[in-house]
C-alpha cells in the first residue's frame, strides 16, 4: 500500500515539474482522486479480508451441522500477505450429515502458512440444506 501512495506522490512532483499543474487547487483535486480511485481499494480489501462475509454468518447460525473429510487440497495461488492468514486455499471436501445422504463439496478458505490443512483430516461444517453447495467450516484445527 505504500508503494500505492509512494506512486501518486511521484507523480504529483512530476506533475509540478513539467508545469501540469498551474492551477494548484486542481492539482489537489486531482491527488485526491487518484488517492480514492488507486489507493482505496486496496485499503478495504486489507480491512475486509479474513473476516466472514454475510452469508457465511448466516450460514453459521442456521446451518445444519457435519462432518466433513477433506479430500484434496489446492493452492489457488492468492496471497493474502497477513502473517495469520497466509493464503488461499480450495477444499475439496466430502461432507456426512447426521441426518442425510453424503455430498461433495468444494469450498476456498484462507488458512494460515503454517498450519496447511491435510488431505484425510476431519473438520466440522455448517451447510445449507437447500443448497448443499454452500459449506462453511467451523473452528478448524489444521
Amino acid at each position: 500500500m505504500l508503494l500505492v501512495f509512494g506512486g501518486m506522490a511521484l507523480v504529483w512532483k512530476y506533475s509540478f515539474e513539467a508545469g501540469l499543474t498551474k492551477y494548484p487547487l486542481t492539482g489537489v483535486a486531482m491527488l485526491l482522486l487518484l488517492m480514492a480511485l488507486i489507493g482505496a481499494p486496496p485499503v478495504w480489501f486489507s480491512f475486509s479480508n479474513g473476516r466472514p462475509s454475510g452469508a457465511q454468518k448466516r450460514l453459521m447460525q442456521s446451518g445444519q451441522e457435519a462432518t466433513a473429510q477433506i479430500l484434496q487440497v489446492e493452492d489457488t495461488g492468492l496471497s493474502l500477505g497477513n502473517p495469520d492468514l497466509g493464503y488461499v486455499v480450495r477444499l475439496t471436501l466430502w461432507v456426512s450429515p447426521a441426518d442425510g445422504k453424503p455430498f461433495q463439496a468444494q469450498i476456498e478458505t484462507s488458512i494460515s502458512r503454517v498450519a496447511v490443512p491435510q488431505t484425510g483430516q476431519n473438520v466440522r461444517v455448517k451447510f445449507d440444506p437447500q443448497h448443499r453447495e454452500k459449506v462453511a467450516i467451523i473452528d478448524a484445527q489444521f
